[in-house]
Order: structure tokens, then sequence, then C-alpha cells
């Protein structure tokens, strides 16, 4: 009899330890129901269950110094355990601003596998589940990320295959963004060991797990029409780092064509002529939020906005730039 992975000490992220930071990509909003199989979803009758999927998270969305990525996290489409035996995630620096279709092409830096093994995850849509790193990947501050993710889904041996789709980006689509990579099969199937991809698709949205690493990031509830950063609606941005520490949050029209280091500045700059919007403290569980109402103005629909943040240490004075973040106001 085929022995199932052991479940590891996975859970749902509804409080974080006060020295993980996150950022979240490209936003931290479920509530656009829609989902993707191919990188970590199966449907009963066993197709999905091998897969191998690309996602590539932009520069900017990504820590402005070096920073350890110790997880990730992403979100169910239905609530229930899936058994991967094994699943194997890896991630690389790249320069690169799209994926190719041949997945060997993708790699450009040196890659980390940080999980690689069997592995039962007890996927909800309640919030958000986390994949811890058994190795950690060292971000340098500067390139964009590759996630890989190799999946062989097993059956339990009760129940069969379960359904189970992974929470795709925002609604409407970030089609600004680089599209996901994968390709697919039934058991056996080779999905997990292809070398091209066969489908390119809307993102599974995730946050990424940073250790002791100031970050920002941000959602927005669904609209009465349905989309989230809607005229009339509201963005809530999180700060985190130390508790503690002094925090700012600035907004633009969009992000330098490079980055800019400040001297004196951990970090550097992401987002070009900022305007410093909102401040506080953060508190004790080292994170502070800041809500911004967008305009009830349909001529604002499709204008655009990228963040950053710094924090400022209260007794050493230090101050460390953010990652940045952005969205685009829907109607």
């Amino acid at each position: 009899m085929r022995r199932l992975p052991t479940t590891l000490a996975l859970f749902t992220s509804l409080a974080i330890a006060q020295n993980d930071t996150l950022t979240a990509h490209p936003q931290q909003t479920l509530q656009n129901g829609n989902g993707n199989l191919a990188p970590l979803g199966v449907i009963s009758s066993g197709l999905f269950a091998e897969a191998r999927a690309h996602i590539l998270v932009p520069k900017d969305e990504l820590p402005s110094s070096p920073a350890l990525l110790t997880g990730i996290e992403f979100n169910g489409g239905a609530t229930d355990t899936v058994h991967y035996g094994p699943l194997v995630i890896t991630l690389a620096p790249t320069s690169a601003t799209q994926l190719s279709s041949v997945f060997a092409n993708n790699f450009t830096g040196p890659a980390t596998t940080v999980q690689n093994g069997a592995l039962s995850v007890p996927w909800t849509t309640a919030g958000w589940v986390r994949i811890p790193f058994s190795q950690p990947y060292a971000h340098d501050g500067t390139s964009a990320l590759l996630i890989e993710i190799q999946k062989v889904v097993l059956p339990d041996p009760v129940t069969g295959y379960p359904f189970m789709t992974i929470t795709t980006s925002s609604s409407p689509p970030r089609t600004d963004r680089p599209p996901m990579g994968y390709a697919f099969s039934g058991p056996g199937g080779g999905g997990s060991v292809a070398t091209t991809a066969a489908y390119f698709a809307n993102a599974n949205v995730c946050r990424l797990v940073w250790n002791f690493t100031p970050t920002v990031r941000h959602q927005s509830d669904v609209g009465v029409s349905g989309s989230q950063y809607n005229v009339g609606g509201s963005v809530e941005l999180t700060v985190a780092g130390n508790a503690g520490e002094l925090w700012v949050l600035a907004a633009s029209l969009g992000f330098l064509p490079a980055s800019v280091p400040i001297p004196g500045f951990g970090g550097a700059l992401r987002i070009g002529g900022p305007v410093v919007f909102g401040s506080g403290v953060l508190g004790t569980t080292g994170e502070g939020t800041q809500v911004v109402a967008l305009p009830n103005n349909p001529s604002l629909v499709g204008f655009y906005l990228a963040y950053q943040a710094a924090t400022v240490d209260a007794g050493s004075g230090a101050v460390v730039l953010t990652n940045g973040t952005d969205h685009f106001v829907n109607s």
C-alpha cells in the first residue's frame, strides 16, 4: 500500500509571528472566486494530478534590500486536504519581465529548492495557508523572482482525489502582469516533469513570508460592481516590521525604471515622485494600517497607483525602505 505523506506544520495564517512579514502578489484580497487547478489543484477524476508551473513575481514587488524568504502562502478554492507525493518548489532570481514557454529558459540565476518531498496540505477557503520552506531563499534585493512548482497529487486511500483549485489574482485580472505558464496531466502522465508550458493564464495570488524584513501589502474589498479597487471603494495598506518602529507610506504614479539607493537608508527607492500620505507606529503585532478612500469619480477608472513604505527605528533612527506594491482603479 502506498503511504500518504505526513502533514507538516502548515497553518492558516490568521496570526502572524512577529518576526514574519508579508508581501502579497499582486494583492491579498480573496474575494474574486476564481481559481486554477494546475499548480496545486486537482479534480476528482485525477486530471491535473501532475503539473509543472512557473510564476514570475516582478522585482518592484519584492524587498528592496537583501532578505530571507522562508515560506509561501496560497488560498484554497475548497476546504480539503491534498496529498502531494512529491511537491517540489524551486526559486531563482531573474531579470526577466515575461516567461518563456520553455521551462529551462526561465532559469537564468542560481536556483534554490525550498520544498522537496511528500506533503499533505489542509487547504481552506477561509484564509491563507502557509507552506514553510525547509531551505530559505536568499533574495538579493534587486532581482525578480521565479517560482517553480512541480506537483504529483496522490489519491486518498478512502475518498480518492479531492476537488481543489487555488485562488487566482484580482478581479478584474491584472493583464499587465506576466501570466503563469504551466503544463499538466493525469496520474503518471508526466505533467510534473514537462519541458514546456502548454498554457498561460492568470497567476495564482500568493503571499511571500519574509524574515525580519520591512514590507508593505494591500487589499481592497469587492464593490457592488463585483470588482476590487473600484471607484467609491477603498484600499487598505499594511506596513510590517518590528513593533514600536515608526512607519511612513508614500504613493506615486508608477515605479522608477531602476531602483535608486539613498545614502544612509536601507533598501532603495522604487517609486517615482513619492508623496507621503500616512504615518504611524507599528503595534505589538509589528503591523500598522492605512485606509485610502478612492473617490467615486468614473473618470478615475484605469488610474494607476504605486506605493512604498519606510520604517524608522525609534532608537537608532535607522531607515529601511520596503518593497513596492501597486494597483489600478476599477469601475
